[in-house]
């Protein structure tokens, strides 16, 4: 017969006990300062896997069970990523 994993936590405790040696304990931290300004920034460059355009220029809708995306026309992304009128 093979082994057993009796007693307390079982074949998780068995799998932990071959498995550290070898991997190492689970990394704790510190982990990186995320900046808010650096995440808002790649969102804003990030484009839309169906139509190409860049999200912020999309309209997410949320309000339902469903979360909606509306994607713009071409006319709105003309007239949204055209630069501001002085």
């Amino acid at each position: 017969m093979g082994r057993t994993a009796s007693g307390r936590g079982g074949w998780a405790s068995w799998v932990n006990r071959k498995l550290l040696p070898l991997i190492g304990p689970p990394p704790l931290g510190p982990y990186p300062v995320i900046v808010e300004a650096e995440v808002a920034a790649r969102k804003a460059r990030s484009l839309c896997p169906i139509c190409g355009a860049l999200m912020s220029l999309h309209e997410v809708d949320r309000s339902g069970t469903r979360t909606q995306i509306f994607h713009p026309t071409p006319e709105e992304i003309r007239e949204r990523s055209a630069p501001p009128e002085s």
